[in-house]
Protein backbone atom coordinates (compact mmCIF):
# COMPACT_ATOMS: atom_id res chain seq x y z
CA UNK A 1 0.00 0.00 0.00
CA UNK A 2 1.53 3.41 -0.88
CA UNK A 3 1.68 6.42 1.41
CA UNK A 4 -0.92 7.89 -0.09
CA UNK A 5 -3.07 5.32 0.77
CA UNK A 6 -2.35 4.50 3.96
CA UNK A 7 -2.89 8.27 4.63
CA UNK A 8 -6.27 8.38 2.94
CA UNK A 9 -7.33 5.11 5.08
CA UNK A 10 -6.25 6.89 8.27
CA UNK A 11 -8.08 10.42 7.49
CA UNK A 12 -11.19 8.38 6.19
CA UNK A 13 -11.09 6.71 9.94
CA UNK A 14 -11.11 9.72 11.96
CA UNK A 15 -13.39 11.60 9.65
CA UNK A 16 -15.91 8.51 10.29
CA UNK A 17 -14.91 8.85 14.25
CA UNK A 18 -15.86 12.49 14.10
CA UNK A 19 -18.93 11.82 12.55
CA UNK A 20 -19.99 9.08 14.41
CA UNK A 21 -18.98 11.45 17.67
CA UNK A 22 -20.81 14.67 16.40
CA UNK A 23 -23.92 12.86 15.96
CA UNK A 24 -23.32 10.85 19.17
CA UNK A 25 -23.27 13.98 21.31
CA UNK A 26 -25.95 15.43 19.48
CA UNK A 27 -28.47 12.44 19.59
CA UNK A 28 -27.59 12.22 23.30
CA UNK A 29 -28.24 15.80 24.24
CA UNK A 30 -31.97 15.34 23.30
CA UNK A 31 -32.19 18.38 21.53
CA UNK A 32 -32.81 19.93 18.10
CA UNK A 33 -29.97 18.87 15.62
CA UNK A 34 -27.39 21.89 15.47
CA UNK A 35 -27.79 23.49 11.88
CA UNK A 36 -24.45 24.08 11.64
CA UNK A 37 -23.36 20.10 12.20
CA UNK A 38 -25.90 19.16 9.83
CA UNK A 39 -24.71 21.59 7.14
CA UNK A 40 -20.99 20.49 8.08
CA UNK A 41 -22.18 16.98 7.67
CA UNK A 42 -23.18 17.53 3.85
CA UNK A 43 -19.97 19.27 2.92
CA UNK A 44 -18.15 16.09 4.22
CA UNK A 45 -20.50 14.10 2.40
CA UNK A 46 -20.09 16.20 -1.23
CA UNK A 47 -15.98 16.00 -0.61
CA UNK A 48 -16.17 12.13 0.72
CA UNK A 49 -18.10 11.69 -2.41
CA UNK A 50 -15.74 13.91 -4.89
CA UNK A 51 -12.66 12.44 -3.44
CA UNK A 52 -13.55 9.08 -4.21
CA UNK A 53 -13.33 7.91 -0.13
CA UNK A 54 -14.80 4.22 0.50
CA UNK A 55 -18.01 3.76 0.26
CA UNK A 56 -18.60 2.93 4.12
CA UNK A 57 -17.33 6.21 4.64
CA UNK A 58 -19.92 8.29 2.57
CA UNK A 59 -22.60 5.89 4.61
CA UNK A 60 -21.47 6.56 7.49
CA UNK A 61 -22.03 10.49 6.93
CA UNK A 62 -24.76 10.37 5.49
CA UNK A 63 -26.82 7.72 8.20
CA UNK A 64 -25.58 10.88 10.11
CA UNK A 65 -27.35 12.74 8.63
CA UNK A 66 -30.44 10.75 8.56
CA UNK A 67 -30.41 10.51 12.08
CA UNK A 68 -30.51 14.33 12.67
CA UNK A 69 -33.57 14.54 10.49
CA UNK A 70 -31.57 15.42 7.50
CA UNK A 71 -33.35 14.07 4.31
CA UNK A 72 -32.19 16.87 1.49
CA UNK A 73 -29.60 15.42 -1.17
CA UNK A 74 -26.12 16.02 -0.41
CA UNK A 75 -24.97 16.23 -3.71
CA UNK A 76 -27.08 18.99 -4.60
CA UNK A 77 -25.38 21.80 -2.34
Amino acid sequence: MSSDAALRDVSANRLRDIVTQAVCDCLNRGSEPDTGLIHRLRIYERTARQAGLERQTIQVIASGRRLLGDRRDATSI
